[in-house]
C-alpha cells in the first residue's frame, strides 16, 4: 500500500479493496468465468481474508491467471516474464516452476524469460531493504501448523535448511511440508504422463501444487483454484462436481483459518485446508477423466495447436 501512504488508513485501504476486487473481476473474465463468479470468490474464506490491512491476495490471482492464460495459449516468453513478477511470493508459482522444469525442453524460453523479470523486483529490494524471498518462503510454509521449536521461529535460509536437513534437524512441520511438495511433485509427472499435451490441465495441476506448498498461500491466496476450476469449465464438467469441491475448499479453509475444534489434533501434522486441497485434487483429476475434449471460448482463453 506504500503508493497510498500520503492517504489516511481507512481512505487507502477501501481504495486497495477496489483496486484489488477489480483485479479480481479482470481475473475471471480473462478465464472465461461467469462474472458472477468474482462476487461469490470476494466472500469466500479467502477472500475474506483478503478484505484488511491491504493483503495482495487479489492481485496475485490475477498474475497467476495470467501466466495460466499465456500457457494455454503457448506465449511461452510472455509466461515467462510475468511468472517472474511473482518472486516477491515464491510459493505463488511454485508448482508451475516444477512443471516447466520437468519438461524443460519445452518451456525453457519460460525459464529464461522469467530470470529479468524476477531480477527487476529482487535486486532492487536486495540493495535497498535485504528482501529475502527463500527466507520469507521458509517462514510462510510452516506459519499455520502449531509446531514448536521448528522453522517458524529461526526463519533459516536456504542453505541453512539444507543444512538441518542434512543434518536431521528439520521439524514435523517443515518434513510434512516437504512431503507434500514432493507428493505434488509426483502427482505433476503423473498428470504429465496422462495428458502430456493438455497444457491448460498441466497448468491447472500445477496450480494445485502451488497451494500445496505453502500452508500461508491456504488462507490468503487460495483463490487460486479459481484458475483449475476453469479447467473444469472449459472441458465441460458436471455442475455437481464442482459445487462439491467449491463446498469442501470452503469448509477446510474454515477449519483453517478458524482452527475449528474437530480439526484441531490435524494441526500438529498437516494443516486441514491442505487435507480439503487434496480432497480436490482427487474430485479434479476423476472429473477431467470422464469429460469430453474443451470446446474453447471467450477472447483470450484458447487452446493452442500444440495442446489438441
Amino acid at each position: 500500500m506504500r503508493p497510498f501512504s500520503a492517504l489516511a488508513f481507512e481512505p487507502a485501504l477501501v481504495v486497495w479493496m477496489l483496486l484489488g476486487f477489480g483485479a479480481l473481476l479482470l481475473s475471471v473474465r480473462i478465464l472465461d468465468l461467469p462474472l458472477w463468479v468474482a462476487p461469490l470468490a470476494a466472500v469466500m474464506p479467502f477472500g475474506i481474508s483478503n478484505l484488511h490491512h491491504g493483503q495482495t491476495g487479489f492481485f496475485a490471482i490475477l498474475l497467476a491467471s495470467a501466466v495460466h492464460v499465456l500457457c494455454v495459449r503457448d506465449r511461452k516468453v510472455l509466461a515467462g516474464l510475468v511468472a517472474g513478477l511473482v518472486i516477491l511470493k515464491p510459493t505463488l508459482l511454485i508448482g508451475v516452476g516444477l512443471w516447466w522444469l520437468m519438461d524443460w525442453k519445452r518451456w525453457y524460453p519460460s525459464l529464461l524469460a522469467a530470470v529479468p523479470s524476477a531480477g527487476l523486483i529482487v535486486l532492487p529490494t536486495l540493495i535497498f531493504d535485504g528482501f529475502e524471498p527463500w527466507r520469507l518462503f521458509a517462514r510462510s510454509s510452516a506459519a499455520r501448523i502449531e509446531v514448536h521449536a521448528d522453522v517458524v521461529a529461526n526463519q533459516p535460509t536456504l542453505r541453512e535448511l539444507a543444512k538441518r536437513a542434512l543434518g536431521g534437524e528439520i521439524g514435523m512441520s517443515m518434513t510434512t511440508q516437504l512431503a507434500i511438495l514432493l507428493a505434488g511433485a509426483l502427482g505433476l509427472w503423473l498428470l504429465g504422463r496422462r495428458w502430456p499435451t493438455r497444457t491448460d490441465i498441466l497448468s491447472g495441476g500445477a496450480i494445485f501444487v502451488s497451494i500445496l506448498a505453502s500452508p500461508h498461500l491456504l488462507v490468503y491466496d487460495s483463490g487460486l483454484i479459481l484458475i483449475p476450476l476453469a479447467v473444469l469449465v472449459s472441458h465441460r464438467a458436471r455442475a455437481s462436481t464442482i459445487e462439491t469441491m467449491v463446498a469442501i475448499y470452503t469448509v477446510s479453509s474454515l477449519a483453517m483459518i478458524m482452527s475449528l475444534p474437530p480439526f484441531g489434533p490435524l494441526n500438529d501434522w498437516v494443516s486441514p485446508g491442505a487435507v480439503g486441497m487434496l480432497m480436490l485434487v482427487v474430485l479434479w483429476v476423476r472429473e477431467l477423466d470422464r469429460c469430453r475434449e474443451p470446446i474453447p471460448s471467450g477472447p483470450l482463453v484458447r487452446a493452442s495447436p500444440s495442446s489438441v
